[in-house]
């Protein structure tokens, strides 16, 4: 079985983990053939060289991709078609990078590579779980790559699972919270990081897990036998403008989950090894939004991207469009001003705005997503 390990970045330097986990695939022999990182800014060159090491580097440059272009002419895929699949306009424009982009570039070249198993994980991320004893919380190094490896055959073919640590809605107490969750659709653990006092720490179970199908995939967390690709459709994600500003959408791995559901006999796993992520980069301080102006910064964006995914996910989902914009607009009127004054930030104050931008940014949308459907099922079939 050949592996490949991907990672996405805006620039690969030492504060990236990627050493970690090619450590922690050495120390419980696992060969990763192929490291496959996609890259926006730079790279260091000399943690270049130590994860060459470990293994094979593909660095893929967001519209310098010039050997996977080559490879890609080679099967017989034509200008347009590999522009379509590889490029972004977005970061000739705007200076950004779709999330779903970045992810298809490492995912396709894995393909092209003949890779049979791809992992991702996130730049922030480590091969080991936080777990609660007592009072006492403890970081514990696990084999990561055989959590996955264990159930990714039979009919499994996409393991994944969550993370232990600080969640990343931060701390926060004010009047009108609730509008605010409403707005955002989302749900129960959000509002109970809201409400904790120290931010809401999740741990690993550890030797208590329950494994569970599921169309939920996180992208930091997971692996895949690439042969799925021939049944599902890959990641997906945009950009949307707020008052000439440009923001990247959340979510890109939604699509992954609600397209397996049609396929017969093949599912995805949730295997319940919540892999400990330093969200905020100075664990186990709890996250402050009223004093770092980093964790602020994170949740804004965060909401702007939650936002921008959301009328695209309800159209996926089939919903009633104008149901569920009214609904979330009214909910977002209340809930943005009462926590752009709680944080004294007035960019929130555009949560309702980008939300109606969003919406008028959907058929375009819609329009990136079939494009997307009938290349890549056009890529495949090369492939095949």
């Amino acid at each position: 079985m050949k592996i490949a390990l991907g990672l996405i970045v805006r620039k690969l330097n030492e504060k990236v983990n990627i050493l970690n986990f090619l450590e922690n695939s050495k120390k419980y022999d696992h060969t990763i053939d192929e490291v496959i990182i996609a890259y926006s800014e730079s790279y260091d060159e000399a943690l270049a060289e130590k994860i060459e090491e470990y293994a094979q580097l593909k660095l893929l440059k967001i519209n310098h991709c010039h050997e996977l272009t080559y490879r890609l002419k080679e099967i017989g895929l034509d200008n347009e078609l590999i522009n379509d699949l590889i490029y972004s306009d977005f970061y000739d424009e705007y200076g950004l990078v779709p999330y779903g982009k970045n992810r298809n570039n490492v995912l396709i070249q894995a393909i092209v590579d003949k890779m049979d198993v791809l992992f991702f994980v996130d730049d922030d991320v480590k091969p080991s779980v936080l777990i609660k004893n007592g009072t006492e919380i403890k970081e514990i190094e696990i084999d990561f790559f055989e959590e996955h490896l264990k159930y990714l055959k039979g009919e499994i073919y996409v393991t994944s699972s969550d993370y232990s640590g600080y969640y990343i809605v931060p701390p926060m107490r004010f009047k009108n919270m609730e509008y605010l969750i409403r707005g955002l659709q989302k749900g129960a653990m959000f509002n109970k990081s809201f409400v904790n006092v120290h931010g809401y720490l999740t741990v690993d179970k550890y030797e208590n897990r329950s494994v569970s199908k599921t169309d939920k995939v996180l992208g930091g967390n997971l692996a895949m036998r690439l042969d799925i690709f021939n049944d599902i459709l890959p990641f997906f994600s945009g950009v949307y403008e707020v008052r000439g500003e440009h923001y990247l959408t959340r979510g890109e791995d939604t699509l992954l989950g609600l397209t397996i559901d049609k396929v017969d006999h093949k599912f995805f796993l949730d295997i319940d090894v919540k892999i400990f992520h330093d969200t905020f980069d100075d664990f186990p301080t709890a996250p402050c939004i009223m004093k770092d102006q980093l964790v602020k910064d994170r949740f804004f964006y965060a909401c702007m991207g939650w936002i921008g995914r959301n009328p695209f996910l309800n159209w996926l989902l089939e919903r009633d469009l104008e149901e569920y914009y009214e609904r979330t607009r009214k909910a977002l009127v209340i809930g943005a001003p009462a926590i752009a004054e709680h944080l004294e930030d007035r960019r929130f104050y555009l949560l309702p705005e980008a939300l109606d931008q969003s919406y008028l940014n959907l058929d375009k949308m819609i329009v990136k997503y079939y494009k997307l459907r009938n290349n890549w099922r056009e890529f495949m079939n090369y492939m095949k």
